[in-house]
């Protein structure tokens, strides 16, 4: 599991296609996926300073669990409490 804290970014696999995210993706020496998991299978491309992993999981689905983590992690920094 990759912390909140720790992404870079929150990719949809379809981006992989383009000539500039290639580049990218040829930077790195491995892409980290479950094992089993078929790149056909791969919905979304999660990435970190040092990796990047391929996720069955949608990207929006992924953000949206992101989101929900980092309010849970951090309510006191909700400004519209009026605190």
């Amino acid at each position: 599991m990759v912390q909140v804290q720790d992404v870079i970014g929150i990719f949809d696999a379809s981006v992989k296609r383009s000539k500039l995210s290639a580049k990218l993706f040829d930077l790195t020496d491995k892409i980290f996926r479950t094992p089993g998991t078929e790149f056909e299978d791969i919905k979304s491309y999660v990435l970190t300073a040092d990796r990047i992993y391929a996720s069955t999981v949608s990207s929006v689905t992924l953000r949206k669990r992101a989101y929900f983590v980092e309010e849970a992690l951090l309510p006191e920094f909700d400004n519209t409490s009026g605190v």
